[in-house]
């Protein structure tokens, strides 16, 4: 426990603040029913943020998302949101209401490891709660049952929100907590979709848990075909062995799924090498496949759009196998290069030294004109726009970022590399941009500076104007559907059904 930092006093500290925040949130908004008053902290800097959270702000909140397409009901929305601290209409209004706190804490709270600097926290505050409690300043009766005071740290490594329920509310209310926050189904995920030529076919692959949890988790392909806005499960392949990595592509209506051994030992000596199973599942059908066995761990397999050719990575080389799975070409390029896709023409389209590159049959590498660093491109079907994204900065937000931290994305006519737009959302940074087939919209994640916020938004390509958005929580990945005003969206997280949902954004 940091020793410049004397729990007494910062009880003392959030005794006065919370009563003052408590009696300033209260009027600002007197005629809204608060279900909770909380401390949010991040991860990494243990700090914390106070939020009042009344039903009508939940509704509000929840008529915005539902209107965007993110739900289906309004219930829905309401129970998916009502803990949800910066989506909450009033999120930053009380920021600056805990000074004796932040007078005590900011100095050194950039010396504080996270686990002990919030456990300093809660546990000081719990205990200026309770004292507030007990001489009534969040009411008594039926309005305090309705209450839930809490320390929410759910993003750092150890989330004190169960416990400071249990400590601060009533079993009736604890109770109540545990029911609103119950997860329901297994854990589960799409973290790569895949089309096929046609369209009418979805693979995806991605992390399921098992019943003891992670320590039980499991590798699933699934294969699906797409029935207007549903889906029907054709097959799946579930892999319980850790040293699997998988792919899945749709090759016109082929699977192509790779399986690669890891060996438990990193050490050259060991004389272990990883070993891949390269599956292909004819016409997506399970029970007509051509296999071959491979030294080394394959990347990025690339199928051309009638499955004629696939691409991948092998030891540093380029590999072309045909339909049968033969090897039909290897080829060195000279430098590391991530595939991206086939082009009409033949060459492979990939990304090296974060410059774009095309490679041809001979693997003779030519530079795009185009200078930018580039971390994802996505074409239209004709292949004459493309969608370039640059990299994300920094894997977490911070408090400190500003909107010089911001950044978009570029459409560009394909090859001659000719900015049309550059689109920027003020105060977030655009990734994955993917352009739709017929190269009407493009939609990216945005990524709000200094805050754990995201979106999916979408633009249309003519104008550059956003047209849609929505809450990116739990979306693992996109696609969109061809020829339809809908994004096909993977999903992570505890659930019943398949984790893909459907969002029709126009």
């Amino acid at each position: 426990m940091p020793a410049k930092i004397k729990p007494a006093q910062l009880r003392d500290a959030f005794i006065t603040d919370l009563a003052t925040c408590w009696q300033h949130a209260r009027a600002l908004h007197p005629k809204e029913t608060p279900y909770a008053f909380a401390l949010h902290g991040l991860e990494d800097t243990p700090h914390v943020y106070p939020y009042v959270l009344t039903e009508e702000g939940l509704t509000r909140t929840a008529k915005r998302y539902l209107a965007m397409g993110s739900f289906e009901t309004l219930e829905e929305a309401r129970k998916e949101l009502r803990f949800s601290m910066e989506d909450s209409p009033y999120a930053g209004e009380l920021e600056s209401q805990l000074p004796t706190v932040d007078a005590l804490v900011e100095p050194v709270e950039a010396d504080l490891d996270e686990t002990e600097g919030y456990a300093l926290l809660a546990k000081a505050a719990m205990d200026a709660f309770a004292v507030l409690d007990r001489r009534g300043t969040f009411g008594n009766g039926k309005a305090r049952e309705k209450l839930w005071l809490m320390i929410d740290t759910s993003l750092a490594e150890k989330d004190w929100s169960l416990p400071s329920v249990r400590r601060l509310n009533s079993s009736v209310a604890v109770k109540r907590y545990i029911a609103a926050t119950k997860l329901e189904g297994d854990y589960v995920s799409a973290d790569n979709l895949t089309l096929s030529a046609d369209g009418r076919r979805l693979g995806y692959y991605g992390y399921g848990e098992g019943p003891r949890g992670w320590d039980d988790s499991f590798l699933k392909v699934v294969v699906t075909q797409i029935l207007g806005l549903r889906l029907k499960k054709s097959w799946d392949i579930t892999m319980r062995h850790e040293g699997i990595v998988m792919g899945i592509l749709g090759a016109g209506n082929d699977v192509i799924v790779t399986a690669t051994e890891i060996p438990e030992s990193d050490d050259d000596e060991s004389g272990e090498k990883c070993r891949a199973t390269l599956t292909r599942y004819v016409k997506g059908d399970k029970g007509r496949k051509i296999q071959i066995n491979l030294d080394g761990e394959p990347l990025q397999l690339t199928p051309n759009t009638d499955g004629s050719r696939v691409a991948l990575m092998l030891n540093g080389k380029v590999m072309m196998l045909d339909e049968k799975m033969n090897v039909v070409a290897t080829g060195n390029p000279g430098q590391k290069v991530m595939l991206k896709r086939f082009l009409k023409s033949g060459d492979l389209l990939g990304i090296a030294s974060e410059r774009l590159v095309k490679i041809n049959s001979e693997f003779k590498v030519t530079l795009l004109p185009y200078r930018d660093r580039v971390n994802f491109i996505s074409l239209n079907a004709p292949e004459d726009r493309c969608a370039v994204s640059t990299f994300s900065r920094g894997s977490k937000p911070t408090s400190r970022q500003t909107a010089k931290d911001q950044f978009g994305f570029k459409l560009l006519d394909f090859p001659k590399m000719q900015v049309r737009h550059h689109i920027l959302v003020p105060a977030h940074q655009l990734t994955k941009a993917i352009l739709s087939p017929d190269g009407r919209w493009v939609a990216s994640r945005a990524d709000e500076c200094g805050k754990y916020t995201s979106h999916i938004v979408v633009h249309d390509v003519k104008s550059g104007r956003e047209i849609a958005r929505r809450n990116a929580k739990e979306i693992s990945d996109m696609l969109f559907l061809p020829g339809k005003s809908v994004l096909i969206l993977g999903i992570q997280g505890h659930m019943k059904t398949e984790p893909v949902r459907f969002w029709k954004f126009a």
